[in-house]
């Protein structure tokens, strides 16, 4: 996967689809997702074996954030 160039176009939570591919299902914890213009999408992970999902933090203008997209009734 080339993510150079590549540009974010949106931001979601994982689907119930994905977590469970994963073996997530059962993780309190929901992941979010960077929907990139190609049609595919990253995620964090809690770790580099991929043992649950993870959230993604930013940083701006000496501003922590913690990105957290809609839940999907909150988009209707």
């Amino acid at each position: 996967m080339n993510l150079i160039g590549r540009k974010i176009v949106g931001v979601v939570r994982l689907s119930d689809d994905l977590r469970e591919r994963e073996g997530w299902e059962n993780s309190p914890h929901f992941g979010v997702s960077l929907v990139l213009d190609d049609g595919s999408f990253i995620y964090s992970s809690q770790d580099e074996e991929g043992n649950g999902p993870g959230a993604f933090f930013g940083f701006k203008d000496e501003q922590s954030y913690y990105i957290l997209p809609p839940l999907p009734e909150d988009m209707e």
